[in-house]
C-alpha cells in the first residue's frame, strides 16, 4: 500500500504499489477510532483491549477476565439492529465445565469437542439442541525445525514422521469421525485445493526405509537410532489446551514415533510462552492450530518470511518461493489456481509443515436459537453472523 487518501466524506481512494488479487483482505478489519489508533499504545495489549471502541452491529459492555465478555445491540448500526439484545460470551477453565452448562440451561451455543457432542447427542436434553457439525478452514500442523536441529533438514525424514503416522484410525478411533486428512496447508474442502495429490498414508516400513536411507539407523540395538552419535532424539512442543484432544494427539504421535525408532519428549506451554519459544525457533517440531482465510500462503514458507514471518520452520526453497509470489501476484483466475496446484504439489514433496488434520467443528445450540449459518471461518464469523441470530416463539435471553 502506497497512501491512503480521502477523498470526500463517504469516499477513500487506495493507492498500491501492485496489483494482487487479495489486495482488498486487509480491509476485512473493523474500522476504529483515529484519536485510539493514534494514541502511541499497542492496541492489541493497552486498554483498547480491554475496552474496545468500534462501528460493528454490537456495542461493548465489559470484560471480566476469565468469566465473560458482554456485548448489547447497537440501536444505532448501520446495517439494522440486531434481533439479540445481548450477548454473553463466557469463558471456561474447559471444555467439560462449559459442556455442563450447556447442559443446565446456562449456556445457548457452544463448540465442542467430538466426544463431547456424542455425549449431547444421547443426553436427555438432545431433544432440545440442533446437533450439528461443519468444516472449518483451519488446521492442526506439525512445523518441522530444519535449521536449528540435525534431525528435520531432509524431506526424507520429514515425511518418514508422517507415515509412521495411522492418522485414519485415530479419526475413527479418537476424534469420532469428525476430521479429514490434509495433504497440504490448503484446505482440501476449499476450491483451491488440488484434489490430484494424496496424504502421506500409514506405512511404518517406508518410514523406517525413508528413516534408513537419511543414515538414521539403531547400531547399538537400544531401540533408538543414530547417525554420527547424535541419536535420533527430540521434543514435541504444543500449546496447552482445554481440549483432552491435544493431549492425545501429542502421546499418539509420541508412541508411533518410538515404534520406528525415534525418542520423543512432551513439552506443553502456555500459549504466550509458546509463541515465545517458536519466535525464537527453540524447537525440534511444533503442534497448533492454524486458521486460513486465503490461499496466499507466503508468510508461512517464504524465504523471506524466516527471520521476521510465520516461516519458523525456516523453508527455504526458490521454487516455493517463486509459486508463492505467482499466487500472490497472478490476476487470471485459472491461471492462479494453475499456480496454487504446482505449489502444493512442491509443499507436499518438501513436507516442511504437516498439515495432520483438518477437524470438522461440532456444534451444539438451542432449538429455539434461529439464524445460525456457521461458514469455514466459523459459526459466528459470517457476513451477517449474530446480527441474523433471533429467538423463536416467546423465547428471551
Amino acid at each position: 500500500m502506497v497512501s491512503v487518501e480521502a477523498v470526500d466524506a463517504t469516499t477513500v481512494r487506495v493507492r498500491y504499489d501492485a496489483a494482487t488479487p487479495d489486495a482488498l483482505e486487509a480491509w476485512r478489519l473493523p474500522i476504529i477510532p483515529r484519536h485510539l489508533a493514534e494514541s502511541g499504545v499497542d492496541l492489541l495489549t493497552g486498554a483498547f483491549a480491554r475496552h474496545p471502541v468500534g462501528c460493528g452491529p454490537f456495542r461493548f459492555v465489559r470484560y471480566l477476565p476469565g468469566e465473560e465478555i458482554v456485548l448489547e445491540a447497537n440501536d444505532d448500526y448501520w446495517g439494522g439492529r440486531p434481533q439479540i439484545d445481548r450477548l454473553e460470551i463466557k469463558i471456561f477453565a474447559d471444555q467439560q465445565t462449559a459442556y455442563q452448562a450447556l447442559m443446565t440451561g446456562d449456556l445457548d451455543i457452544m463448540v465442542m469437542s467430538s466426544n463431547l457432542w456424542k455425549q449431547a447427542s444421547e443426553s436427555a436434553v438432545a431433544d432440545d439442541l440442533v446437533l450439528t457439525s461443519y468444516k472449518r478452514y483451519a488446521v492442526w500442523v506439525l512445523g518441522w525445525n530444519q535449521n536449528n536441529n540435525p534431525f528435520f533438514g531432509d524431506a526424507g525424514v520429514r515425511r518418514a514422521m508422517v507415515h509412521a503416522l495411522d492418522r485414519e484410525q485415530f479419526i475413527e478411533n479418537v476424534a469420532n469421525g469428525m476430521a479429514h486428512l490434509g495433504a497440504t496447508t490448503f484446505p482440501p474442502s476449499s476450491a483451491w485445493a488440488d484434489p490430484g495429490i494424496e496424504p502421506y498414508g500409514y506405512d511404518p516400513d517406508e518410514a523406517k526405509r525413508l528413516l534408513a536411507d537419511a543414515g538414521w539407523v539403531d547400531s547399538d540395538g537400544d531401540g533408538v537410532r543414530e547417525r554420527d552419535g547424535e541419536r535420533l532424539s527430540f521434543t514435541l512442543l504444543y500449546p496447552t489446551s482445554s481440549q483432552q484432544l491435544t493431549q492425545w494427539m501429542a502421546e499418539w504421535q509420541q508412541q508411533a514415533w518410538n515404534a520406528i525408532g525415534a525418542e520423543v519428549r512432551l513439552e506443553a506451554m502456555e500459549w504466550q510462552a509458546f509463541r515465545e519459544r517458536r519466535k525464537s525457533r527453540d524447537f525440534h517440531v511444533v503442534a497448533q492450530t492454524f486458521h486460513l482465510t486465503d490461499p496466499d500462503m507466503t508468510g508461512l514458507y517464504h524465504s523471506d518470511e524466516v527471520d521476521s514471518g510465520f516461516n519458523f520452520w525456516g523453508n527455504q526453497d526458490a521454487e516455493t518461493d517463486r509459486l508463492l509470489e505467482a499466487v500472490r501476484y497472478t490476476l487470471d483466475p485459472d491461471e492462479r489456481l494453475a499456480r496454487m496446484h504446482e505449489l502444493q504439489r512442491r509443499l507436499h514433496e518438501l513436507e516442511p509443515v504437516t498439515a495432520l488434520f483438518f477437524f470438522d467443528a461440532p456444534l451444539a445450540y438451542r432449538r429455539n436459537l434461529e439464524g445460525v449459518r456457521p461458514s469455514p471461518l466459523g459459526f459466528a464469523n459470517t457476513t451477517r453472523g449474530p446480527r441474523e441470530w433471533r429467538w423463536s416463539g416467546e423465547a428471551s435471553r
